[in-house]
């Protein structure tokens, strides 16, 4: 906040070359935000990015560095033509996600909306080209998502968080979240949360699971709903509209989570 104060009038950047300035803001996190936030044709690369673009150009790479430096020129040549940068980058993160699975899963080609111009289904090539044998298995994390909402003047809140500087998302928004190695009960979780400041009576719902898979790490996101009626006021979060939560800066996998419970009410 010092330093948006202090180098940029207080306004938040907007380039990527300001948002690096950032503490804690990567190559990937200034991208998505200039892209998503502020709509600049910026590239974003991730494990589901490099896959599918690698897929649809039937690329072969010698390395993984090589891998890298090839997948952030060809997703800013992409970006670059893209009439919304925005939609244009997380609906390529939702399709590596979705549709175009890592192995040892089996990609969905047949439901892929650009299978007729990926030239990794014509000549028949699964996965990227890598040489160095076989990774090792991706350690799975668990993050339990509640998204707990609250009527404020009439209008629908959402609890918001923002996330540390550092490590992945660095920085971007979610619903308040629970991260542990191991999935947490139900018992667990409520446990937790009727601590303060929640009330004893916090009602939870399950919404749904799935799956997001990043370069290295696969994360098992376990979305819940929950409300609140009284005037707590949380110290760990930010209420804010709903409508408004879904414009802040965060994760396609966050954006998603909210999304689900949002959409399930």
């Amino acid at each position: 906040a010092k330093i948006i104060q202090n180098d940029f009038r207080g306004r938040f950047p907007q380039t990527v070359a300001d948002l690096r300035k950032l503490p804690g803001v990567g190559r990937y996190t200034a991208g998505a935000i200039a892209s998503i936030v502020f709509g600049r044709p910026e590239p974003i690369v991730d494990g589901n990015v490099k896959r599918v673009l690698g897929r649809v150009d039937a690329e072969k790479f010698d390395s993984p560095r090589h891998a890298d430096a090839w997948s952030w020129i060809r997703a800013e040549e992409l970006v670059s033509a893209a009439e919304n940068p925005g939609v244009f980058n997380e609906a390529l993160m939702e399709l590596g996600a979705t549709i175009c699975s890592p192995p040892p899963a089996v990609p969905k080609c047949g439901k892929c909306p650009i299978r007729r111009q990926c030239k990794g289904r014509i000549s028949g090539i699964a996965t990227l080209s890598v040489k160095g044998g076989t990774p090792d298995p991706k350690p799975v994390v668990h993050h339990h998502v509640m998204v707990i909402s609250r009527t404020i003047n009439r209008n629908p809140h959402v609890l918001m968080q923002q996330r540390k500087p550092q490590g992945m998302w660095a920085g971007m928004w979610e619903p308040f979240t629970l991260e542990s190695d191991a999935p947490l009960s139900h018992a667990e979780l409520k446990r937790i949360l009727i601590a303060p400041p929640w009330p004893k009576g916090l009602r939870m719902s399950r919404v749904a699971d799935f799956t997001h898979q990043t370069t290295h790490r696969q994360i098992e996101f376990h979305v819940m709903r929950a409300a609140v009626k009284t005037s707590l006021k949380s110290t760990s979060g930010l209420w804010v509209k709903v409508k408004s939560a879904l414009d802040m800066p965060m994760g396609n996998a966050q954006r998603k989570a909210l999304r689900l419970a949002i959409d399930d009410k």
